[in-house]
């Protein structure tokens, strides 16, 4: 038996108008919660895409900053004449290269012990420190040191550079 067989009908068309009203007030707030959702989530993208435009502002101040006339300088640290190279040749370059263009650079690497394991320790820390990637292309020796910059939000290369290697 059930708990509503001492109700009289007036009184069970109650309760359940009752009920459905009550549904319908869920269903409203339900309509609402989702609509809340959507409307956060467009509004942290939003804000995800200016905080990268803003990032990407920063980086190039800070660039200029450390490089204001966008030459070559003895004044850089290692890791900014390895980035500086790789800016300036506008595509991810392997480590061969990078220590060519150094050598044509600064006179400095010449007198290392050995210029390319010098190097390759100084690729290692940037990579490391996030100011570089690295990556592998399949088919090809060694890996390409990447800005940060031309990466998409997976980490991956974008593709107009990922064009640039093949």
């Amino acid at each position: 038996m059930s708990n509503y067989e001492n109700y009289s009908v007036p009184q069970l068309i109650e309760r359940i108008h009752t009920l459905e009203s009550a549904l319908r007030d869920a269903e409203i707030k339900s309509k609402i919660v989702q609509d809340l959702s959507v409307e956060l989530t467009n509004k942290n993208n939003q804000l995800n895409i200016q905080l990268q435009n803003e990032k990407q502002a920063h980086q190039k101040q800070l660039a200029d900053i450390r490089n204001p006339e966008g030459r070559y300088s003895n004044r850089l640290s290692w890791m900014g004449k390895v980035i500086f190279v790789i800016r300036k040749e506008d595509k991810p370059l392997r480590a061969v290269e990078i220590v060519e263009l150094l050598l044509e650079l600064d006179d400095s690497l010449h007198l290392k012990a050995n210029p390319n394991t010098f190097i390759s320790v100084v690729l290692a820390r940037t990579v490391k420190e996030k100011r570089l990637s690295l990556h592998k292309i399949f088919g090809t020796r060694g890996g390409y040191y990447a800005l940060e910059e031309w990466l998409d939000d997976n980490g991956n290369l974008e593709d107009y550079i990922k064009d640039q290697l093949l």
